[in-house]
């Protein structure tokens, strides 16, 4: 057998019986049981075992007599595990028998328990030579600044002076402080917060692991419609952490007395090369079904629609300097100080909610949120994604997304979760992150920034259970990644925020961690991308999808390991693609 999968014997002891067995996972959310095997006497299926099966099993005396339920119910099979039902006859009457269990199954999650134990370990002895070699060099006198354990901070690397007298940013009237004509910004040179490219590198880091399979744990790939996996959170927070770069990248090209048109220039610049490079990924050589949405495309868009508001949307530095009122009104100044921006992102989303529920479909209700295919017993098997997979439909046809999450399971129609109209929530998504980093600039302690960024998690969890209804497949808007639902951007956003929070608090604050190894990739998160899908067809970067588990886990931890050492040794040379 392979991963995730057992088998299921259904015997019966009634001479020349037809069996049949139907069922369906109990992911697949509103779908009637499926036909999966029929025989005489026995029968062997195999059942997959990431979720419970819904079973029903029938039986009939001969071919021409009609099927009778013998039984039915939901069990969650073991992996590599061999069941049975048993079907007899006592006194005329047919009984079925509980699943018996013939073969144990196996310990599925085993692999995840030692992989994070050899990393942990890895971790700690990597520390204790790196100490046991520090105390060497020192006995003998050699400097010992450039071996450090991992888990240190490298003050060397940061402005100490304005680190220890500010804490993680500087003075905000200091830090609005134009730079000086004259060049002389040594004065000015601000603290690099590590968190953030701490955190874009979890974020690629991770994207990496999954790509490369994860070991195929359900977990580690993307929901096949609702619900919310650990891949499905990399994506939308890299569009987090995009905005919060968005913000600190304006900010110091505008200090540096540079021109409105002069930024609007780059934006649109670096948005056509992000697109351009998306493009460049999805090519298969196949002109006729080039797919035009994409990662990168997505980026692009939500980049150049958040650049541009918030370059022309926002009031002058020297105007913002002026507005302090020493009283309860500071603490609301990132609502209060930019409502123009605020308002745009309110018209958008409610734009986008009058497409979502108000836009004919002539083949699906509207406001529709399903997979269309299997769910809702097969009622809306054209409506995929609703109005978002008519439109994309309408409007790409062959140039998009042919094999979504949902196919095997749902039967879905052609999706391309990077989609049109989900571009709207991702450029709000985006929006967020720039919020987190302006945080950092209205409010000088350190406390104020945390405090602030767990207020907005809350926020956003609260406004994410409350469109979801707390539930996988529930409420007015379901989380959803292949849609990129309100609901969804908001659970994310929430993670988002109190991730950093973690990262500022333990790296920028305490300086506990140096963000290492995370941090090599955040700093050049544009290559491990680009790279690992562009060479992921090629040796040493290639992987199969034969094995078990173990071994699943084994090669897609490599994969990550060599990316990891790669943005590593970029880090060291100082070799920082950037577009």
């Amino acid at each position: 057998m392979k991963y995730d999968e057992a088998d299921l014997h259904v015997k019966s002891y009634v001479k020349n019986s037809l069996i049949r067995l139907e069922g369906i996972s109990t992911n697949c959310d509103g779908c009637n049981l499926q036909y999966m095997n029929d025989g005489v006497d026995e029968i062997v299926s195999v059942i997959g075992t990431q979720f419970a099966l819904k079973y029903a099993v029938y039986y009939s005396k001969n071919k021409t007599s009609p099927l009778i339920l013998a039984c039915s119910g939901t069990y969650h099979f073991g992996e590599h595990g061999v069941y049975q039902i048993t079907i007899k006859s006592s006194n005329k009457t047919i009984t079925c028998s509980n699943i018996e269990v013939l073969i144990k199954p196996i310990s599925t999650y085993l692999p995840i328990i030692i992989m994070f134990s050899v990393i942990l370990l890895m971790v700690i002895l990597y520390n204790i030579l790196m100490c046991l070699w520090r105390r060497r060099m020192i006995s003998v006198g050699h400097d010992t600044s450039g071996y450090a354990p991992i888990g240190s901070f490298d003050h060397t690397l940061e402005d100490s002076q304005s680190a220890s007298r500010y804490g993680a940013i500087p003075n905000n009237r200091i830090m609005n402080a134009p730079i000086p004509a004259n060049g002389n910004e040594e004065k000015y040179r601000k603290y690099r917060l590590r968190s953030l490219d701490t955190f874009r590198g979890i974020s690629i880091i991770v994207m990496i692991f999954v790509n490369y399979g994860g070991g195929k744990y359900y977990f580690f790939n993307h929901s096949k419609w609702n619900g919310l996996t650990v891949a499905d959170l990399v994506f939308p927070w890299f569009i987090f952490i995009m905005g919060t770069s968005i913000f600190i990248s304006t900010r110091n090209l505008r200090r540096k007395r540079i021109t409105k048109r002069a930024i609007t220039l780059k934006i649109v610049i670096r948005s056509i090369k992000l697109f351009a490079l998306g493009l460049f990924i999805n090519n298969g050589m196949d002109l006729s079904n080039w797919r035009i949405p994409g990662v990168l495309q997505r980026f692009a868009i939500s980049y150049f629609v958040v650049g541009i508001v918030n370059l022309w949307f926002s009031p002058e530095e020297d105007v913002i300097d002026t507005h302090y009122n020493y009283d309860w009104r500071d603490s609301l100044r990132d609502l209060t100080w930019f409502p123009l921006q605020h308002l745009i992102m309110v018209l958008l989303l409610i734009g986008y909610l009058m497409v979502i529920f108000f836009a004919h479909d002539p083949q699906c209700p509207k406001g529709y949120f399903g997979a269309g295919g299997l769910s809702d017993q097969g009622s809306h098997s054209q409506c995929t994604g609703g109005i978002n997979g008519y439109i994309d439909r309408k409007i790409f046809a062959s140039h998009m997304y042919q094999h979504p999450t949902c196919t095997n399971l749902y039967e879905c129609m052609s999706y391309d979760p990077e989609g049109l109209l989900g571009v709207i929530p991702s450029i709000v998504l985006t929006y967020l992150g720039l919020q987190a980093a302006r945080i950092l600039f209205l409010y000088s302690r350190q406390a104020s920034h945390m405090k602030r960024w767990l207020i907005w998690a809350v926020i956003w969890g609260v406004a994410a259970v409350a469109l979801c209804g707390g539930m996988k497949n529930g409420g007015a808007i379901p989380i959803n990644k292949n849609l990129w639902s309100l609901s969804f951007i908001f659970a994310t956003g929430s993670m988002a925020y109190l991730l950093l929070l973690f990262c500022y608090f333990v790296i920028d604050v305490k300086h506990w961690w140096s963000g290492a190894p995370f941090y090599f990739g955040g700093m050049n998160a544009i290559l491990l991308y680009a790279g690992h899908e562009i060479l992921g067809n090629y040796f040493p970067f290639n992987f199969n999808n034969n094995g078990q588990h173990s071994e699943l886990l084994a090669r897609s931890f490599v994969g990550t390991l060599i990316w990891t050492i790669i943005a590593y040794v970029s880090y060291k040379k100082d070799f920082i693609v950037k577009i």
